[in-house]
């Protein structure tokens, strides 16, 4: 269930994995393969335009006040991530479920990075083609309506912390 925060001092803390509800501007050429319809049909145009609304999922790299910095989670298709041109392979980093055996890269991708672990909320599964997206940091706001579905591993806590240093440098 998505809902505000009680507290945002404690839930978003860095290594928090979570989903939010996303409003993106409208690209009628882009295939979003995580749209709801129903949500962007329901959104008012705007000078004839529609926002398009999918659930989104994200990292927290840093914390200020009234809001967070965060990396997104991307997914492969067919050796492409969708948001690929926004950076380049150097900017991915690969997810995987704490536990398990990290995937190992598609041969097209030209990530350098070690992978970083999740420990996940039950039920929930790291899909073996998801990345952490370094080339943005997204801000959101303490009072957006999310879900958390884990955080990243502690092991990997100097991993995550390295590619924030990074992506601002």
């Amino acid at each position: 269930e998505f809902q505000v925060a009680d507290d945002p001092y404690i839930f978003f803390t860095i290594s928090v994995v979570f989903v939010a509800v996303w409003f993106e501007a409208s690209e009628p050429e882009r295939l979003w393969t995580q749209e709801n319809p129903e949500w962007t049909h329901q959104c008012p145009a705007y000078h004839g335009e529609r926002p398009h609304v999918r659930l989104r999922k994200f990292v927290v790299v840093r914390v200020r006040l009234n809001h967070s910095l965060c990396f997104g989670i991307t997914f492969f298709e067919q050796g492409v991530p969708h948001r690929y041109r926004h950076g380049h392979g150097g900017d991915y980093v690969v997810l995987y479920s704490h536990g398990k055996e990290p995937p190992k890269p598609h041969v097209n991708e030209d990530t350098v990075w070690d992978p970083i672990s999740l420990v996940t909320e039950e039920r929930i599964t790291v899909s073996p083609t998801a990345r952490l997206d370094c080339a943005r940091i997204h801000t959101l706001e303490d009072r957006v309506k999310v879900r958390k579905i884990g955080s990243v591993h502690p092991k990997s806590l100097p991993a995550l912390e390295d590619r924030d240093r990074r992506a601002v440098e």
